[in-house]
């Protein structure tokens, strides 16, 4: 709906193109690299001396053979439409749903007015619905976790919570660094930034899903950040489906953990092949609520030594992290549209849509 309805001239539509995967790259890089020198100083502190994971579950077979076997990369092209929509992987339909949306504007105007009313109808229903969702959230959540609490709780060893720690500190530190570097770069002043941020931060913790958080953020960059809406149209929907600075951020904190405990040497050769797989793998990272992880970056680990055993261990704790590295993508997506905004503004300009509001029942966490 939001980037049928923009305009975005040639010049500015090939600027935008040149300039989001270039914004998306440098947040990852940046995340990985701000990782990678906080978690080596985090595991010189006394606090992790003598950790120790034990003796590791065996890991399914099928999943280790899934990740060994590359089947991963299947999803990346899907054969078929409709098959990818049962699937879990959004990236393919969120693709095909901008490539629509840009087609569908050069239609007449009649057909494109109509298209447009179908999915902003759409759009606002689903508003309703997730509404409604959103009453029962709190209750559901509360017990789911106390059903996980109760079963697997008291199974937790110290190694796992000594990495659970660390892995919090570390996405709590990258939601941090995003703030100065937004502020700086992107030209706009902290609380500015900070104000516009917190409602799309308070959906990814209530629905811990940073797809959730998108239509939130869409806002807070056109009313509260003052961007064009065709640019933040284009940029924040492409960076739920392909931008994941949590990957940048838990991977290597995992390896880092795992070498340390188990006393596995990770040479720079060896960072480096498993930096450029794991930002490889971030468009493969849905944007929903997940309760275990590893699987899709195994052999990233498998390659540097790293048992499999020990890495599909670690992926149980992703329960209690998840909500973390939610809102660290749901702030990374409204700090890709200010920086692509900012260095968009060097020299041209992209006009504004004038694009339907939601009802204002709507919640502003809903599903996009």
């Amino acid at each position: 709906a939001a980037i049928a309805a923009g305009r975005v001239s040639s010049g500015d539509a090939g600027r935008l193109g040149m300039l989001v995967p270039a914004v998306f790259l440098g947040l990852l890089l940046t995340a990985a690299f701000v990782t990678l020198g906080a978690g080596r100083w985090a595991l010189s502190l006394p606090l992790f001396e003598g950790a120790s994971l034990g003796a590791p579950p065996v890991a399914q077979a099928e999943t280790a053979t899934a990740a060994a076997n590359g089947s991963w990369v299947d999803g990346f092209i899907p054969s078929n439409l409709f098959a990818a929509a049962a699937g879990t992987n959004l990236l393919p339909l969120m693709v095909f749903a901008l490539a629509f949306a840009l087609a569908a504007r050069r239609l007449a105007e009649p057909l494109q007015r109509t298209l447009q009313d179908l999915a902003v109808a759409t759009r606002d229903t689903l508003f309703v619905l997730v509404e409604w969702l959103l009453v029962l959230a709190p209750l559901v959540l509360l017990a789911v976790g106390l059903r996980a609490g109760a079963a697997d709780g008291l199974k937790v060893g110290g190694g796992l919570l000594a990495f659970v720690g660390l892995e919090i500190a570390l996405l709590l530190f990258a939601i941090l660094v995003l703030y100065p570097v937004t502020a700086l770069m992107g030209r706009v002043p902290l609380r500015r930034f900070a104000r516009a941020a917190a409602p799309g931060q308070f959906a990814a913790i209530a629905t811990r899903s940073s797809l959730a958080t998108v239509p939130i953020l869409l806002r807070s960059a056109r009313e509260t950040l003052g961007q064009p809406g065709a640019t933040a149209a284009t940029v924040i929907p492409l960076a739920g489906a392909m931008l994941k600075l949590s990957r940048a951020v838990v991977g290597p904190c995992k390896l880092l953990f795992l070498g340390y405990v188990l006393g596995i040497p990770i040479g720079p050769g060896d960072l480096v092949v498993f930096l450029v797989t794991i930002l490889l793998l971030s468009p493969a990272t849905v944007g929903l609520p997940s309760v275990t992880s590893g699987g899709k970056s195994l052999p990233a680990y498998v390659a540097v030594g790293v048992p499999a055993e020990y890495v599909v261990l670690l992926g149980t704790t992703t329960a209690i992290t998840d909500v973390f590295q939610t809102v660290l993508n749901s702030t990374s997506y409204l700090s890709a549209s200010t920086l692509v905004t900012r260095f968009a503004r060097r020299g041209t300009a992209v006009e504004t849509p004038a694009l339907e509001t939601a009802p204002s029942s709507a919640p502003e966490g809903a599903v996009s």
